[in-house]
């Protein structure tokens, strides 16, 4: 294990503990099943950050907090903007840059991995049907982040444009190796022969 390994391991449970607190106080019409599942809340949120770098990491973590020392809930400010009962609650261009790689990574992904993607949000507006897309779903969280954490996440996405890597790969291969399977064709095998 490398040196930096358990300080990314602390980091990852700083940011899951806060956001699952702040998740767990978010009003909604009907209480969501996954706030009453910490374990899946872990693997699912804690895969989204795999392909992060730490100084991102912290950098969220330092708007969690802060957020915190301002009585703000970032989750129930995320869903509300999903939601359309907010304004815009950051302008920033790169929210906008964020999510149409973002979403380019799952459209492509979702070509070579049909059920594993096919699992969850639908990539855009149109192919959510009456639920939140993906894209929307990340442009609320994205507008919760300051800036420095969305500069940060930019160099991330940045570092994988350079190398022609698929940043969406890196998040569902956590995923799915936190539920077990070896990856993502592993994943794929299975629920085919479901």
């Amino acid at each position: 294990m490398s040196k930096a390994a358990p300080h990314r391991q602390a980091l990852l449970e700083q940011v899951l503990k806060a956001e699952w607190e702040m998740f767990q106080t978010v009003n909604a019409v009907s209480r969501a099943s996954c706030q009453d599942d910490p374990d899946s809340f872990a693997v699912m949120r804690g895969a989204q950050f795999a392909a992060w770098s730490d100084a991102t990491l912290e950098s969220y973590l330092l708007d969690l907090n802060q957020a915190v020392g301002q009585g703000k809930n970032l989750m129930t400010l995320k869903y509300a903007r999903m939601d359309g009962l907010v304004p815009r609650l950051n302008s920033s261009p790169l929210v906008e840059r964020i999510v149409e790689v973002q979403t380019r990574w799952q459209q492509e992904l979702s070509k070579e991995f049909p059920l594993v993607l096919g699992r969850g949000r639908g990539v855009t507006d149109e192919q959510a049907n009456s639920g939140t897309s993906f894209a929307r779903y990340l442009a609320g969280e994205l507008e919760t982040y300051s800036e420095r954490t969305l500069a940060l996440l930019w160099q991330d996405m940045e570092a994988h444009l350079k190398a022609n890597t698929n940043g969406a790969r890196q998040v569902y291969t956590a995923m799915v190796k936190a539920l077990g399977y070896e990856d993502l064709a592993d994943a794929e095998r299975s629920l085919a022969s479901r």
